[in-house]
């Protein structure tokens, strides 16, 4: 259809030339053939991935970038540059130069070649995702070279957050179906997710002895304290959050599994494996985030919660998983405060610091709302005796030490009769009958106490002191 076209479009330009039938198909020809030469010469001069990173503006760059997202930022800039062409010098020392010029709108080359580019990318039909990361991309190798003089203020692509495809959050019952179709392998990754409401870069970057010595303990909700690869360098710490009884049942299954499989699965194992087959005795190798997303969207596929790439009502992929635990946990009323910890959100530096260190009153929050996580046993985890034992003895020592029991122990003291009177007492604390009988020879009072002790009292006159 495209020939067709062409030709069509060369007849109606030379139609007044008077030239031959024959004559025109061999013009055709010969102007065709230069296109294709014009074409290669084009194709030749654009930049590939590899020659991008001998410059040295892009090594310095990279080195800012990490590992996963590296091959996506090259890509982002090597079509910038085909693009724009130029290469990664050019637009360094031009974006430098700007900052020397007197006239303000010279100085918005680069600004205008940035919003220039992302209407570029637009009528080429990419998702706005897809836009907000490159453009996203290119920003940040000016201002990684150049420092805050390089930075373009042209704010974030106003459309980043439009989707063309709908996420589909599971409900309970959806999680259920998707686990019921699912492998032992892919059971856990889908419930881990679901329970924990980890980011899947995360959850993938976990050893087996992250969560050994819980597992050991025989806790349930399984604690598991990670450090957020967003909130590395940043000196915020650790991150705690939780995985409900049938996760836990689940990870036991899924470790056996691994074993039975010939595997010897160590604490330095990763929790997430990429292959599912028979263990041929090599290194194994953690699972990409690629495959678990692959892994999720075919589960859904199985279980009918969508049908084809976007499906009935959106699609399910990882984050949809993560988005199930938030939604779970904020409808069933657990503080906003609490979920933004879990799921690693930005929280106050008071909130951080007060919940790092208070695992078992997290632990006791998660397990009120449990149940609308677990979706083959629907209830929430039985506490095991030391947990009960130690829940008591800290529900105690915050009794002992609140306002509430120093009012009790004070209106029981007001009702004593003998602690509201004037009156002077001596007072002794004995334990032998010898004593106790020849102190009431004395005239002494005896009062009970715990132990076999008892409170010897006597009134004092007042002349007699």
């Amino acid at each position: 259809m495209r020939k067709g076209n062409d030709w069509l479009k060369f007849l109606s330009k030379h139609k007044g030339e008077g030239l031959s039938l024959e004559e025109l198909s061999s013009k055709y020809q010969r102007e065709k053939k230069q296109r294709n030469t014009n074409c290669n010469e084009d194709e030749q001069k654009k930049f590939s991935k590899s020659d991008l990173k001998e410059y040295e503006e892009v090594k310095t760059w990279l080195r800012t970038v990490s590992k996963t997202t590296k091959g996506n930022y090259l890509s982002a800039l090597k079509k910038f540059c085909n693009w724009c062409d130029k290469d990664p010098h050019q637009l360094i020392i031009e974006r430098d130069k700007e900052k020397n010029i007197d006239d303000p709108n010279k100085r918005n080359r680069t600004k205008n070649l940035i919003l220039d580019f992302r209407k570029h990318l637009e009528d080429e039909g990419y998702a706005p995702s897809s836009i907000n990361t490159m453009d996203g991309a290119i920003r940040g190798f000016y201002s990684s070279v150049l420092g805050r003089e390089g930075m373009i203020n042209v704010g974030n692509y106003e459309h980043r957050d439009v989707t063309l495809k709908k996420d589909l959050v599971p409900t309970l019952e959806e999680l259920r179906k998707m686990l019921d179709v699912s492998d032992i392998s892919t059971k856990f990754d889908i419930i881990f997710l679901a329970q924990t409401g980890m980011r899947p870069e995360d959850a993938l970057n976990l050893k087996v002895g992250d969560i050994q010595r819980e597992l050991d303990l025989n806790r349930s909700p399984l604690a598991i304290r990670f450090l957020p690869k967003k909130d590395r360098n940043k000196g915020i710490g650790e991150r705690i959050t939780f995985l409900g009884a049938d996760g836990v049942k689940i990870l036991k299954q899924y470790l056996e599994w691994r074993k039975n499989k010939g595997e010897e699965v160590t604490s330095d194992s990763p929790l997430f494996i990429g292959r599912i087959g028979q263990y041929d005795g090599k290194k194994v190798g953690s699972l990409s985030k690629q495959k678990l997303n692959d892994r999720i969207k075919q589960a859904a596929k199985k279980a009918g919660i969508e049908n084809g790439d976007n499906g009935k009502y959106g699609h399910v992929r990882t984050y949809c998983l993560r988005k199930f635990f938030m939604t779970q946990l904020t409808n069933h009323g657990m503080e906003d405060r609490i979920v933004d910890f879990l799921m690693c959100h930005k929280v106050s530096p008071v909130d951080l610091s007060y919940w790092q260190r208070r695992v078992d009153q997290l632990r006791e929050e998660y397990r009120k709302r449990e149940k609308f996580l677990n979706p083959i046993s629907g209830a929430p985890s039985k506490p095991s005796a030391d947990e009960i034992e130690e829940l008591v003895e800290n529900k105690l020592t915050e009794f002992i030490h609140s306002e509430e029991f120093k009012e009790a122990c004070l209106e029981i003291l007001r009702e004593v009769p003998y602690l509201n009177s004037n009156d002077s007492y001596k007072s002794i604390i004995v334990k032998s009958e010898e004593k106790i009988i020849k102190l009431s020879n004395k005239g002494y009072d005896c009062q009970p106490l715990e132990n076999g002790k008892w409170l010897m009292r006597k009134e004092i006159n007042e002349g007699s002191l």
